[in-house]
């Protein structure tokens, strides 16, 4: 994802804030229509009118780049099957640096071919690499043995790897099966 330029940004941020500042210009046009008007704070309500709309713009740009600035789900680079502790039937997932996972961190794994996502298998993060990326092992035995998928992942099938979502977080079914798995809920 490319990142806008602050010019954009700052167009995103009026558009958004459209309704304020068009209610405060249509009040500055207002006090100026009518010449024979000579109220004393004339001049404070047009300044009051400005700041709120420097201030509804200032909100909406905020937002905006708040919005921009979530951490971006991991990817998955490579699959292999392993060995680890207490465990011989395990796929081994690398990922992409992600600021949502760390060591034991529970996730669920997805399949979009299309629009629609299918849950594949849940799993733990195992390693947190020097470099930042992320290995997260799921149970094999999870995946139907005719599974296509699962057949396509054991290969490393690349395409299959691209269309694989990772999600810092389980489904309920999952967490009973997840125990009787796990090598230090055992």
């Amino acid at each position: 994802m490319t990142r806008p330029s602050f010019l954009k940004l700052l167009a995103r941020s009026l558009n958004k804030a459209f309704n304020y500042i068009a209610g405060a210009t249509a009040l500055i046009i207002a006090l100026f229509y009518e010449p024979n008007w000579k109220a004393p704070g004339k001049w404070f309500i047009v300044v009051i009118a400005i700041v709120i709309w420097l201030i509804a713009a200032l909100v909406a740009f905020i937002i905006t780049i708040w919005g921009l600035t979530a951490p971006p789900m991991p990817k998955v680079l490579n699959s292999r099957t392993g060995r680890i502790p207490g465990h011989d039937n395990a796929l081994i997932l690398l990922l992409t640096p992600s600021e949502w996972l760390s060591v034991e961190s529970l996730v669920s794994v997805y399949y979009a071919p299309d629009e629609f996502e299918q849950y594949v298998a849940s799993g733990w993060v195992l390693v947190v690499q020097n470099d930042r990326r992320i290995q997260v092992v799921l149970n094999l035995s999870e995946i139907p043995q005719n599974d296509d998928i699962r057949e396509r992942l054991l290969h490393n099938d690349k395409n299959v790897l691209q269309k694989l979502i990772i999600k810092p977080t389980i489904p309920r079914s999952a967490v009973e099966r997840f125990s009787l798995w796990h090598p230090i809920a055992q």
